[in-house]
């Protein structure tokens, strides 16, 4: 169940797991749907958080950055106890859509630094007109 952060971004999941060949098609389908179907969205971006809990992850990942350019929804797309399979899934999605306008990833994927938080997340953030 989603809840909104600091009245500026509301904050859900959508999570599927497993081997990044077992899920790679079903993510890029949901990014596609929400992004390339536009439902008003006018920019987005593709990370990774780590914590304990998917909520509290999400929350420390939204940054001066992501309020610069209004973001105003981040969905968990992925978790995974494995930092690999998620750092991989994030740089095939970041290559997938880094042509995309919109599309605000700096870098080409995998920026993450190595963490011993058990969970990793996969995410969608995204600036939807209201």
């Amino acid at each position: 169940m989603g809840e909104w952060y600091r009245d500026e971004v509301w904050i859900d999941d959508w999570t599927w797991t497993g081997h990044p060949s077992q899920v790679s098609t079903t993510l890029k389908r949901s990014i596609s749907n929400t992004v390339l179907q536009k439902w008003g969205v006018e920019s987005f971006y593709i990370g990774v958080a780590s914590g304990p809990n998917l909520q509290p992850a999400l929350k420390k990942r939204f940054d001066e950055y992501k309020r610069s350019w209004g973001c105003n929804e981040m969905w968990a797309l992925y978790s995974s106890t494995s930092q690999t399979n998620t750092l991989t899934l994030e740089k095939e999605l970041v290559k997938t859509y880094r042509e995309y306008p919109g599309f605000l990833n700096r870098i080409s994927g995998g920026g993450s630094a190595p963490t011993s938080a058990k969970m990793k997340y996969l995410y969608l953030a995204l600036k939807r007109s209201v």
